[in-house]
Formats: C-alpha cells, sequence, structure tokens
C-alpha cells in the first residue's frame, strides 16, 4: 500500500538479519504493484546491479515511480523468456516463459523460471493461472517436474490445475499470501489439490517466513518464522 513497503518493512529485514548487504539479482514476473512494490527500496539499500522481467510495462503512478528507481540505480534490464539460461554459482536458471506471445493476461504472461542445484529443482511460475498453465504444458512439460513448487498467484483457484499440478508433481509447495487477505488465498480446494499428491505445504500467512536450504547433495531443510510447522528436511 501507499503506506506499507514491503521492501522495507519485510524484505530488507530478513536480508540483514542473515547479514546480506548485497543482492545481485531482483527478478519481476510481472508488472502488478504486489509484486514490484518493495523494489524501489531494495534498489536503494542492497546496490542491485541488474532486474530480470519478463519486458511487460506497467501503468500508473506506482509503475512510474518503480521504474524511475531502476534508471536511478543505473540496473542492467534484462528480458528473461523461453530459452534463457545461466549458471550462477553452480544453479542453473532457465527461462521457461514468456513465449514473447503478447496475448493473454497479466499473470499469464508471468515470467517462469526454474532453478537447478545438484538434483534439486525449483520452479518459480509468477502468477501464472489456468490459461498460462496450459501455456506451459504446452511449450515446456518436460521442464517442469520441481522438487520444490512456488504456489502460482498465492494458491488462487484460478491456478494450480489437476495438468499442471502433476506434471510438476512438486514434494514441497510453498504460498505467499499476506495474512487475513481480502481474496481469502490460499483457497482450500487448492491446498486440499496439494495435500491429495503428498506435497508438504507451508504458507507464509501462518508460517511467516519460510526459509529453504538446499544442499549440493540434495538435503533440503525447510525453516518457519513461526512455530506452527515444526522445522522438517528431506532429500531430493
Amino acid at each position: 500500500s501507499a503506506t506499507f513497503d514491503v521492501g522495507e518493512r519485510v524484505i530488507a529485514p530478513q536480508l540483514w538479519r542473515r547479514k546480506i548487504g548485497r543482492v545481485d539479482y531482483l527478478v519481476l514476473s510481472h508488472p502488478q504493484f504486489d509484486h514490484y512494490g518493495g523494489f524501489p527500496f531494495l534498489l536503494r539499500e542492497f546496490a542491485s546491479t541488474a532486474l530480470w522481467w519478463n519486458g511487460a510495462l506497467g501503468t500508473g503512478s506506482r509503475f512510474e515511480a518503480f521504474w524511475q528507481a531502476v534508471r536511478e540505480r543505473g540496473a542492467d534490464t534484462v528480458v528473461v523468456r523461453r530459452g534463457f539460461r545461466q549458471v550462477i554459482g553452480g544453479v542453473e536458471v532457465v527461462g521457461l516463459a514468456p513465449d514473447g506471445d503478447t496475448r493473454g493476461s497479466t499473470n499469464d504472461r508471468s515470467l517462469t523460471i526454474r532453478l537447478r542445484y545438484g538434483p534439486t529443482t525449483l520452479l518459480f511460475p509468477g502468477d501464472l493461472e489456468a490459461d498460462g498453465e496450459r501455456q506451459l504444458l504446452a511449450t515446456a512439460r518436460n521442464a517442469l517436474p520441481s522438487t520444490i513448487l512456488k504456489v502460482p498467484h498465492h494458491g488462487s483457484r484460478t491456478s494450480s490445475s489437476a495438468p499442471f499440478l502433476d506434471a510438476v508433481a512438486p514434494r514441497l509447495a510453498v504460498i505467499s499470501a499476506g495474512y487475513g487477505n481480502r481474496f481469502h488465498m490460499p483457497h482450500p480446494e487448492i491446498l486440499a489439490a496439494y495435500r491429495r499428491r503428498g506435497a508438504v505445504t507451508r504458507r507464509t500467512d501462518l508460517d511467516g517466513a519460510v526459509t529453504v536450504r538446499v544442499a549440493a547433495g540434495g538435503l533440503i531443510s525447510v525453516t518457519t518464522g513461526r512455530t506452527r510447522s515444526a522445522p522438517s528436511a528431506f532429500s531430493s
């Protein structure tokens, strides 16, 4: 909101607590305020020099303020689309979507990336909804199986379609959603869909910050900022 900066109030304290003073890459899935609103503060405070995005410009004064912060920082803006690949510190980053098609909703053109470290894969599909998931299945089905999934669109019932979940088959599903949000996300039907597939779910509205540590050999540990969920560990 205009009075609550998630970059300053939520993300930055988590980074400082871990003695992180620099963030090399900021990744914007799509130009909606709940996804870029905290970026100006992070650009200023963490000396970020690169912004990865899907190439879609937003509208309105809030997006203009964000884009001005990008220009003032002098950050490199890199459009990431299907076919992008880069290796950073042993982590392979692959772009799976979008494919350059400008049709579809803002959500369904979300930047979707997959990370691979050793035997562990992590999928970040932004706010993809059912149409975007179908497109991803048509163009990148073989790249979708992932150990860890950032649940698309905050656990909305318009996302996490059955074919998509069956293709990804995550063991851990992390849901980013505000406490008591007015959209009532994550939706109970979506939570049930992950449970039926045996995925462990963690959600920021109830669990607080979700920290996932991945070792090169495949050992994964999950801790949360609140004590609702006990720490867990498993192998890829």
